[in-house]
This record gives structure tokens, C-alpha cells and sequence, in this order.
């Protein structure tokens, strides 16, 4: 098989530094490559498990020459070496072109800028099984989609001291149907209410009757907003007949497309 199994190339590097940092809250990540794009995993706790998604369109030249390829490799360092030239946005662009050869080689990265080229190269590993949430397969008992200032005003005003936060569902024909983030920490008791009339919400649905509660640990949840959140213009939140929580943000980039950060966690 000619060429590497993986081969990018993209005209500014920035686009992407902002979307691997939404999910590097622990160095070592697992990539899987299709044609269809990138996959960057990180998990920790086996309680809390967030995805970024890169579309291929997003590159200037894309190409794997399999059905998927997966390696792991530490995403700080992949960080560090795209930042090589600077992160500011109102410097000049940073291209790059990053291959992998074949299985267990290092990834290769090529970077310039304004003729001035560094190479980087990246240990890899082999990837191990990651975990399996299945919201595809599973009933979605509740989901949100909403502006993203409602949920930066929340999680400014709830009480970080909590080790929960609570999320409860008012669901219709309640006269004010909502849904209800609290918090119990050093400050009492915190309550954040969103009601489904709202604006800033595009859909409030949930197959529950009768009002739900459920409870995540704040710790991880933090590491699934403290920089997702800031980039978002939008939010998908669901919570599935097993209870677990998904939440997706919509990020729109420089270049007009759109990538997509999604994190997954567990009942406390």
C-alpha cells in the first residue's frame, strides 16, 4: 500500500488547537481516523469520557487508507507541537501537514509559517478499548438543545464547592415545565431554573411523566464545560434510560465550518 496510512494537511493549524484543547483534561488520548474525519478520545475515572470531532472537509488534503486507524498518543504534546509558531488568532496562519506511516511508527508533524518550517515527531501507542455510553442504541429519555449563554450564566452562578450537581426535569403539562440545575456547597443551596418557554431553548423534550432527578459529580462535569463552554454557540444536553449525560457543543470556527465536542458521563 503506497503513501502513509494517514495523511492531513490544513492551512491553519489554530482552527483545530482550540477544539483538541475542549477535551485535553488528561494527556493521553485515543485517535481513531475514518474517512469521515478524526475522533480525539480522553477518559478518566471511567466515569467521564469526551470526544472532539473533526470533519475531513476541515482539511486542505485528507486521506486514510483504511477503513479506521487508531492509535494512542499524548495529546498535550500534539498541543504543544501545533502551538510551536503561537495560538494568537490575529497572527499570521500556521499550516501543517501530519502523517502516520503505518501502525506503531511516530506521527510526523511539518509545520510553517512564513517560511519558517519545524518538524515535530510524537510517540504513539496502541489503543486500548475505550468505553462504550451507547446513547445510539438507548432510549434518550430527556434532551435539551440550547443557546450556550444560558449555560455560561449557570455555571458562573452555581456553587463549585458542591461535589453534585443536581439536574432535575419539570417536564409538561406542568405549568412551568423546566429544567433545574442545583448545586449544594459551602454557599447552601443554588438553584439555576431554565424554563422550557425560554428563548434561549430550540427544544425542551422528555419522555417523563412525572418530574426526574439525577445526580453527576461537579469535579468531572468542570472538566466537561471549563473550556468546551466558552467556545460553544450551542448545546445538546440528553440523558438516556440508563442515566448517563451526554453533552454536545456546536463550535463554530474561523472558516465558516462547524466541529463538534461531545462529552459523556455516569450517575454519581
Amino acid at each position: 500500500m503506497d503513501g502513509p496510512l494517514i495523511y492531513l494537511a490544513m492551512d491553519n493549524a489554530k482552527i483545530i488547537i482550540s477544539i483538541l484543547k475542549a477535551v485535553h483534561f488528561r494527556d493521553l488520548a485515543t485517535i481513531f481516523a475514518t474517512n469521515n474525519g478524526i475522533k480525539v478520545t480522553v477518559e478518566d475515572s471511567k466515569c467521564i469520557q469526551g470526544n472532539a470531532f473533526l470533519h475531513s472537509a476541515l482539511f486542505r488534503e485528507y486521506s486514510v487508507k483504511k477503513d479506521i486507524v487508531s492509535f494512542r498518543t499524548n495529546l498535550g504534546v500534539l498541543v504543544d507541537c501545533l502551538s510551536i509558531f503561537g495560538t494568537s488568532v490575529q497572527g499570521p496562519s500556521v499550516s501543517f501537514i501530519l502523517s502516520y506511516k503505518t501502525h506503531g511508527s511516530a506521527l510526523n508533524i511539518l509545520l510553517e509559517e512564513n517560511g519558517v518550517v519545524a518538524e515535530c515527531n510524537i510517540k504513539t501507542m496502541e489503543a486500548f478499548e475505550i468505553l462504550d455510553f451507547d446513547f445510539s442504541s438507548s432510549n434518550i429519555s430527556d434532551k435539551f438543545i440550547m443557546k450556550s449563554e444560558c449555560m455560561r450564566e449557570a455555571f458562573n452562578e452555581l456553587d463549585t464547592s458542591s461535589e453534585v450537581l443536581e439536574v432535575a426535569v419539570i417536564p409538561p403539562p406542568a405549568v412551568q415545565s423546566r429544567l433545574r440545575l442545583t448545586t449544594y456547597g459551602f454557599a447552601g443551596t443554588m438553584h439555576f431554573d431554565l424554563p422550557r418557554s425560554s428563548d434561549q431553548v430550540e427544544v425542551f423534550e422528555s419522555a417523563a411523566a412525572s418530574p426526574r432527578i439525577a445526580r453527576f459529580r461537579l469535579s468531572l462535569l468542570r472538566l466537561a464545560t471549563s473550556r468546551a463552554l466558552s467556545m460553544a454557540s450551542r448545546i445538546s444536553l440528553r440523558i438516556n434510560d440508563r442515566g448517563f449525560l451526554s453533552i454536545q457543543y456546536m463550535i463554530n470556527l474561523s472558516d465558516g465550518e462547524v466541529a463538534f465536542v461531545e462529552f459523556f458521563g455516569c450517575l454519581k
